[in-house]
């Protein structure tokens, strides 16, 4: 079996466990730029970064997820010395300005990104990583990697309480909130920034013979306030989430039971307990909006007002705000609470910008030059600045188009 195919395996093997259930610091330096002029591992894919007009600004190869900054995007790429039995990762960033590439560091033994939990917080970038064997997780490590964007340095820390690649995390202040989940415990760990220390803040409790307790499954937070997803299960058949809000000390300030809006947007053909227990990539609580996407096929996004005060387990307003399919998505934004939201259905043209100050929401078509290509992937920064990513495979023949990002900004489509 190939390394992609076990690295495939080993994420589907944790998946079903946590559907069914619920080292020392170290540096790595730079030492030149990156040369991105030939392909050096066949497994990685080569992008052309083309502006709103079309045309080709840069060419990079990458594998995996492409994280966007203010100032350009992190990617990584499988180095000349990675094996079928041991994969080395190589992480870059780009600089739109210079359009260069500078080398951050590399990661031997590389798993699994959780790339939808990446966080930019001014020069720093800090990314869930697993690391180790990929045939036995139990011999796996997972970290989170704080990245120096002008020193170019990565330095990892240890989450020795975490034996799940899919952990999640958020930015409160100067403190990194991390939840770490397992098959019978999940933690709440905090991160100071400044001081470097990790320490555990709060333990939930799980019986996986019995299938009953509860566990976190995601967190977001604001500029007041930190929101914890809760999955609580009395039984099989009774599933319910909570959405519990601290305030930055963690002290519980309410809680609300939102069951009922996210298990709206369950197919009908699918179960929904079985739905509602699924691990959640996606959950962001920002300005009285709240997006949920789990590794399923459930996507909402929904208004939640009051969504910080009073008697939130009363709330004025809880309703959909779009009727969306499994093919939505919000855009990946690894800033915190943009006004501007932006969405989009993959494998379509179609894109929804969400102001959450004004509660409107507007569709746009987005067309690349080839009509064929339709999004698959978008990327969103704090200066609403976005990146669009279109491929396009032949239903029929399986013929391909050369894969392409788009470098715009929201107020791009106004203007027509």
């Amino acid at each position: 079996m190939n390394r992609s195919l076990r690295k495939i395996f080993f994420s589907l093997e944790w998946l079903f466990i946590f559907i069914l259930t619920a080292c020392s610091d170290s540096k790595v330096d730079i030492s030149y730029d990156a040369n991105q002029n030939t392909q050096q591992n066949k497994m990685n894919e080569v992008i052309s970064v083309c502006d709103k007009y079309g045309d080709v600004v840069v060419e990079i190869e990458h594998f995996g997820a492409i994280v966007q900054t203010d100032n350009g995007f992190i990617y990584s790429k499988l180095s000349l010395n990675s094996a079928e039995e041991a994969w080395e990762m190589e992480y870059y960033q780009y600089d739109f300005s210079t359009n260069k590439s500078i080398l951050l560091g590399v990661i031997s033994e590389w798993v699994y990104e959780a790339s939808y939990d990446t966080i930019c917080n001014g020069s720093h970038v800090y990314m869930l990583v697993t690391v180790g064997d990929s045939y036995d997780f139990d011999k796996t490590e997972n970290y989170l990697y704080d990245i120096d964007l002008q020193k170019n340095t990565m330095e990892a820390i240890i989450l020795k309480n975490s034996n799940s690649p899919y952990n999640s995390m958020t930015l409160a202040g100067d403190k990194i909130f991390v939840v770490t989940p397992g098959r019978e415990k999940c933690y709440v760990n905090e991160y100071d920034t400044k001081s470097k220390s990790l320490v555990e803040i709060k333990e939930y409790s799980f019986d996986s013979k019995t299938n009953t307790g509860e566990t976190i499954r995601h967190i977001s937070s604001d500029e007041y306030y930190i929101y914890l997803l809760r999955l609580n299960m009395n039984t099989e058949t009774n599933v319910q989430m909570y959405i519990d809000c601290y305030d930055w000390s963690m002290e519980l300030v309410s809680s609300m039971d939102v069951t009922a809006v996210i298990a709206e947007n369950t197919l009908e053909t699918e179960d929904e307990n079985n739905e509602l227990r699924q691990l959640v990539s996606h959950f962001d609580v920002n300005n009285g909006y709240v997006y949920y996407e789990n590794f399923s096929i459930t996507r909402a996004l929904f208004e939640l007002s009051p969504v910080n005060t009073g008697n939130i387990s009363n709330p004025k307003n809880i309703g959909q705000v779009v009727s969306v399919s499994p093919e939505f998505f919000r855009a990946a934004n690894a800033m915190n609470n943009n006004a501007l939201v932006t969405c989009y259905e993959a494998y379509k043209n179609n894109i929804f910008i969400l102001n959450t100050d004004t509660g409107q929401i507007n569709q746009y078509s987005f067309f690349a030059n080839d009509k064929d290509y339709y999004i698959t992937y978008m990327t969103q920064n704090s200066k609403e600045d976005i990146l669009i990513f279109v491929n396009y495979k032949d239903p029929e023949t399986s013929e391909t188009l050369p894969s392409r990002m788009y470098f715009m900004n929201i107020s791009d489509f106004e203007k027509g």
